[in-house]
Parts: structure tokens; sequence; C-alpha cells
């Protein structure tokens, strides 16, 4: 695996993040300043496995306001994105399910947005491009 695309916000890492942030403590993830690294289009970091790439998956909040949570439009656009922010041509990209974690989208509405447009967009420029959850409810929504 050359790149796993995971989400964050301004608030914390996702789920899976933060399971990376484990792996790969290298990363400094727990460290970073996620209010102030720009989610919006991919802040990528490498590590002696895979670069890690952190895109947030909910709509812009208003000015001030809290967080809102992610939506269909909202994870699709964060997956194009995560993948958009990639350096290497035909790398192997491991994608979460952007959202469906701490963030609260269920998987089944989340895998319908991102696979859809993950397959439109990533045909022919990666080697491979697996979508990754927490568990078999996840799985079985990809």
């Amino acid at each position: 695996m050359d790149r796993l695309i995971l989400s964050a916000s301004a608030t914390g890492l996702g789920s899976l993040g933060a399971a990376a942030a484990e792996q790969f403590p290298e990363a400094r993830l727990y460290e970073a300043e996620l209010d102030v690294l720009d989610l919006k289009y991919g802040h990528s970091v490498k590590t002696s496995g895979p670069t890690l790439t952190l895109v947030n998956p909910r709509p812009a909040a208003g000015a001030g306001g809290p967080e809102p949570a992610p939506t269909a439009e909202s994870v699709a656009a964060a997956a194009q994105r995560g993948l958009d922010a990639g350096d290497r041509p035909r790398e192997r990209v491991a994608l979460s399910l952007l959202g469906s974690g701490a963030a609260g989208l269920p998987v089944e509405a989340c895998a319908a947005a991102i696979v859809p447009a993950v397959r439109s967009s990533a045909e022919g420029r990666f080697d491979a491009v697996y979508f990754i959850g927490a568990d078999e409810r996840a799985a079985a929504a990809v």
C-alpha cells in the first residue's frame, strides 16, 4: 500500500485516522494542529509505511459555528480530494469510508456516495484502490 486516505477535521482524527496515528507514530498525527492544516485539499504525511493523507469529510462550517455533520455530497468530494492529493502516478491507495466512524454518517450512505465517485475518477490512475472500514458492516456496504 502506498497511501491511506483518512478523515480528520479541526476537532480531531477520524476513527481509522486514530488507529493509523498509533500504527505510524512517526507521522506525529496526535501532535498535529488539525485546526490549522488545510484539510480541504488534503494534508499528506510520509511515514515508514504508506503516506497518510488527511481530508475533512464534513461540509464547510459557517463563521464561528460548529462543524456540521458529513453529508453524501461532502464525503464524495472529500474522497475525490484525497485521490487528487497524491504525488505518485499508479500508486496503490486505501480509502477509508470517510465520515462513517467518529463523524457518524451511516456506512451504507457513505459507501453509496464514495464508491461511485471513486470508480468514476480513479479508473486508469491507480494500480489499485481499496476501501477500508472498521467492521463487517462496512465491508458489506462497499
